[in-house]
């Protein structure tokens, strides 16, 4: 959690030069641009605080993408994956419950009173496609800003004298990111680093105006090639693995089904129709493999795939960029039985049919066996159709509509 320590004073509102501009104001989550997770921003402002507009006149969205330019700069092009409305950053606007006196009271347990607020407004905090960074129009009795303690990361404007609050920022995302573990190389324990002053983890915000994304690359920031955290690190302690960055990328997996049944795949993906034509999507990270497996409902089967898979089988693909497929369920065929004479037949799947005609739907290319049964006084002579000889059993396998006859006499 964050604990520097910063003096407090009320932050008039001010604009970044060339960031500015003017958006409406939203009071709820508006829909995402991009696939995958993202970081959200919220302007909170206490319920007897002045409020600054912060939200809507291009503060917030500037010391966003400051940060994110910066953390580009060190990182060869790696971003935040922040959340979007129209191009610009997507924020949104709560007025707390608290006053800002009742919150600079609370110290690091205001985040907490901050969680319990958005429940009430609706912000859903179980989403694990989102973490929210914080911009509170308010003051903290012990610190700029507390972070890492679940998906809610919040900097209190009215304690940050001094710091360029692009930073101030981009330290609290990166503890929501994970940043720092404890078996960081020179980790203080908690949740920041001590080997360099201009560290963005810096216990007290970096020192100058330059500051170092993890110097050493040993703490929380370790790039393939150039990654020195100690063995004993999870990979989760190294932020450059984590999802909310563009260097992972999502795509989009459409399903179309038409017919009848059901796709699985992955534990968190079900696709299913009993109707017509439905469609189903799912958002899943880069590389991910998955192993879609078609299962019809009674009275169809599975007609195979189209798109980025072919066949009847099971559908194996990794997933590179957007894919789409449809899976064909069709009714089985329909098989009409005619019995001429006097008799009966019965088989697997329907029981027996005494009429002079039955249609029966039986299951596509599977075996089944209809046997003739003459009545009293009466003999089998004959099958014609899609039987033939006359043995009192015959075999078929429906792929296609068929007709069977079983001729009976005196």
């Amino acid at each position: 959690m964050r604990r520097a320590v910063l003096v407090t004073v009320v932050l008039a509102a001010f604009v970044l030069p060339g960031r500015a501009l003017a958006v409406d104001r939203a009071f709820f989550d508006r829909p995402d641009e991009a696939l995958g997770p993202q970081i959200h921003a919220v302007y909170a402002v206490p319920s007897d605080a002045p409020d600054n507009a912060l939200d809507t006149n291009g503060t917030i969205a500037g010391w966003l993408t400051e940060f994110n330019d910066w953390f580009a700069s060190q990182s060869g092009g790696v971003r935040l994956r922040i959340d979007t409305f129209q191009g610009q950053p997507d924020i949104t606007f709560v007025r707390l419950r608290e006053t800002e006196a009742a919150l600079a009271a609370m110290g690091s347990a205001a985040n907490d009173a901050i969680r319990v607020d958005f429940q009430a407004f609706n912000v859903n905090l179980q989403d694990p496609d989102k973490i929210y960074a914080v911009l509170v129009e308010g003051a903290n009795s012990s610190a700029c800003g507390w972070g890492g303690g679940g998906p809610v990361s919040a900097v209190y404007l009215h304690s940050c004298n001094g710091v360029e609050m692009q930073f101030g920022i981009g330290h609290e995302i990166f503890h929501g990111l994970g940043a720092v573990n404890q078996c960081g190389a020179h980790t203080s324990g908690d949740g920041h680093v001590t080997d360099d002053a201009d560290d963005l983890m810096d216990p007290y915000l970096p020192a100058s105006g330059n500051p170092v994304l993890d110097l050493g690359h040993d703490d929380y920031w370790g790039p393939p090639g150039d990654d020195h955290l100690p063995a004993a690190c999870p990979a989760a302690a190294n932020v450059f693995n984590s999802v909310f960055l563009t260097n992972h990328p999502f795509f989009r997996v459409s399903i179309t089904l038409t017919g009848s049944g059901v796709v699985t795949g992955l534990s968190s993906f079900s696709c299913s129709q009993s109707s017509v034509v439905d469609e189903c999507d799912n958002v899943v990270e880069n590389q991910t493999q998955l192993d879609l497996r078609p299962k019809a409902y009674p009275g169809f089967h599975f007609a195979g795939w189209s798109g980025s898979c072919t066949g009847t089988s099971d559908c194996t693909l990794t997933v590179g960029a957007d894919t789409v497929l449809t899976a064909t369920f069709s009714q089985d065929p329909v098989t009409g039985l005619q019995i001429k004479g006097k008799g009966r037949l019965t088989g697997s799947f329907f029981g027996s049919c005494a009429k002079a005609a039955c249609m029966i739907r039986f299951p596509y290319g599977q075996k089944s066996v209809l046997r003739a049964v003459p009545a009293r006084h009466s003999r089998f002579v004959r099958w014609s159709g899609a039987c033939r000889g006359t043995a009192p059993t015959c075999t078929i396998k429906p792929t296609a509509a068929l007709t069977v006859v079983a001729v009976f006499a005196p």
